[in-house]
């Protein structure tokens, strides 16, 4: 009964009609029009899906191949290097010398280790198997290869002699089978073999170097894969088999890639991996595409629908309060419509269309000053954005420089090796270190161990510059190197040091830097016996520090220690402590107390 009223009522007012007429027209044109877009958006999306992953797979590939360049760098360096190849023959051939030879072994198997956070052990074989090992999971407990899974060292070492008898290249070799055991489950690690065959071209090859590299490199890089299309897109490694090697999901490793992508109903698009056997992989799910375009498709199409019902009501809730004074809005707001915004409508009433029209009024005259301050804002946006550009262009060319700079003293330092110049090269070699570690962005958070390697490179040049001005010392138990710290933290005081504690002195300086553990404190001491400082100074200085911890706000006087403190501070929080003494004459000690960061 209250239907057919509301029908009725409706029948006699055409603005009802209207309003039903113009509510399913514009409920038909909305379907239509979104379905043909949603149709052209998927099209779309495919074509920039495939575009975009092409060229993070390129990014990919790259950053894998400059990663995979240092591994294979670091194994060439060892392959070559006389000392390893000579004490590996004494290791085998001398039973008396046997304990000492193992320990110079375990040195120098120890130092390549630490060459790159991603090394996990560094194994020499022979023909007979394991020679010796350094597997930094468990220095001082069970070994990574054993009698159970020793087969995948000695066919590895059957590959690179059947490949350097063959002639041929390269001579390394990469392998990826899992090797059981409990703490490598999570590891998933990737073995690259190298003939040990030291500098000379005429030593036959008895040895090989087997280095355990973990896979974490390989999930940092594909993980830009992941993170672009919200699970659309899967990164893999395959190898030249087909048989996956790396995937996020451990459950597809060592099954066959045409499987994977037929169970998965995936597309496919790869690229080669430098001069690896390895092919990376980019899996695009279009059925998750369409289902998430579906999903926005109906979303907005019900909330399209559900709007025009909502302004269907609220037409009906005010198509009475409507009346003839609405014309001279209407007549106002075709004027604002051709751009003159300074008509407005006189009041002649206080009615509610009056009090619209004193609204319209207000709106206009608010319009006016806002477009003034929307082009205002439009100029500043556009020059905000040049600014960003040309920032981004700035990183990105700095970016390419840094790696132009190391690659170039790589290949220098290659010819200081070929050409019997090995001082040189280790000069080379430590300056390279020192500009790889400085412009890695990516890496802020470091350990002690690193920073330590990274201050003795750096002392080493300098001493090299200044010559005789200075000595230095470096005292930092091996069992404290995993110490969390941020990246050069303690180079300003060393510099600070060498510029200005020995400042007009041409021998007898001498830089010490002790490292010690102070109850819950690791406790670092940087000492000189240079100039020093005077009491204003150094009441100066200590004055910047404390304010520096208390505040955060760099002191623009001391820039270089004040940024460091600041650092330092917002990184190990509260419990961080400096302390700086000196005395004219007699040098200067900064002496650091850091907390043990706690792990998530």
């Amino acid at each position: 009964m209250r239907l057919k009223k509301i029908i009725s009522y409706c029948l006699r007012h055409q603005l009802y009609i209207l309003m039903l007429s113009f509510l399913f027209l514009g409920i038909s044109i909305l379907v239509i029009t979104q379905g043909y877009l949603k149709n052209e958006y998927v099209d779309y999306l495919k074509e920039e899906t495939y575009n975009t992953e092409k060229s993070i797979l390129s990014a990919v590939n790259v950053n894998i191949g400059v990663l995979l360049k240092d591994f294979i760098n670091i194994g060439c360096e060892i392959a070559i290097n006389d000392t390893l190849y000579q004490r590996v023959q004494n290791y085998v051939e001398e039973e008396a010398n046997v304990e000492i030879n193992k320990n110079i072994l375990s040195n120098i198997l120890v130092d390549y280790v630490h060459f790159s956070q991603w090394i996990v052990a560094i194994a020499v074989v022979g023909s007979d198997g394991i020679v010796h090992q350094y597997d930094r999971q468990n220095a001082f407990g069970n070994n990574l290869w054993n009698e159970q899974n020793e087969i995948f060292a000695l066919e590895l070492y059957d590959e690179i002699v059947n490949q350097i008898e063959e002639g041929k290249m390269p001579q390394y070799k990469s392998i990826s089978n899992p090797i059981a055991r409990e703490d490598m489950k999570t590891l998933e690690p990737v073995y690259i073999g190298f003939p040990l065959k030291g500098s000379s071209a005429l030593n036959s090859v008895n040895h090989i170097v087997i280095l355990t590299l973990n896979t974490d490199f390989l999930k940092q890089s594909l993980s830009s894969v992941y993170q672009s299309k919200d699970g659309i897109a899967k990164g893999y490694i395959t190898d030249e088999n087909g048989i996956i090697v790396f995937h996020e999901n451990q459950e597809y490793i060592g099954i066959q890639q045409k499987e994977y992508l037929s169970e998965q109903k995936l597309s496919n698009i790869s690229e080669q991996v430098g001069k690896m056997d390895w092919v990376i992989n980019v899996a695009i799910d279009e059925t998750m595409l369409l289902t998430n375009v579906n999903e926005i498709y109906y979303k907005g199409l019900s909330n399209y629908i559900a709007a025009l019902f909502l302004i269907a009501v609220l037409f009906a809730c005010f198509v009475r309060i409507i009346i003839q004074p609405v014309k001279k809005i209407i007549s106002a707001m075709e004027q604002a419509k051709r751009g003159n915004l300074e008509n407005t409508i006189p009041i002649k009433g206080q009615n509610e269309i009056w009090q619209i029209a004193e609204e319209y009024n207000t709106m206009i005259n608010s319009i006016s000053k806002m477009n003034k301050q929307i082009s205002k804002q439009h100029n500043e946006k556009l020059l905000a954005l040049k600014k960003q550009q040309n920032a981004e262009y700035e990183a990105l060319e700095s970016q390419i420089n840094a790696h132009f700079i190391c690659n170039t003293l790589g290949a220098i330092n290659y010819e200081a090796i070929e050409a019997g110049n090995h001082i040189v090269s280790k000069q080379i070699k430590k300056l390279s270190n020192i500009l790889r570690y400085t412009f890695d962005q990516q890496h802020q958070n470091v350990y002690l161990y690193q920073e330590i390697m990274w201050l003795e490179q750096y002392l080493y040049l300098q001493k090299l510059r200044y010559g005789d001005m200075f000595e230095y010392t470096i005292k930092c138990p091996v069992e404290l190197g995993g110490w969390a710290c941020r990246k050069l933290m303690f180079q300003p005081f060393v510099e600070n040091s060498i510029i200005h504690g020995f400042k007009g002195i041409e021998i007898g300086g001498l830089i010490d830097i002790t490292v010690d553990k102070e109850d819950e404190y690791l406790k670092i001491q940087i000492s000189d016996n240079g100039l020093g400082m005077d009491e204003f100074i150094l009441n100066k200085i200590q004055k910047s520090i404390k304010d520096t911890l208390k505040s955060g706000v760099t002191d623009k006087q001391s820039i270089g220690i004040s940024n460091v403190v600041a650092r330092m501070n917002l990184y190990y929080g509260a419990d961080f402590k400096i302390y700086v003494t000196a005395k004219a004459g007699e040098g200067t000690i900064f002496t650091f107390y850091l907390p043990e960061l706690k792990k998530n």
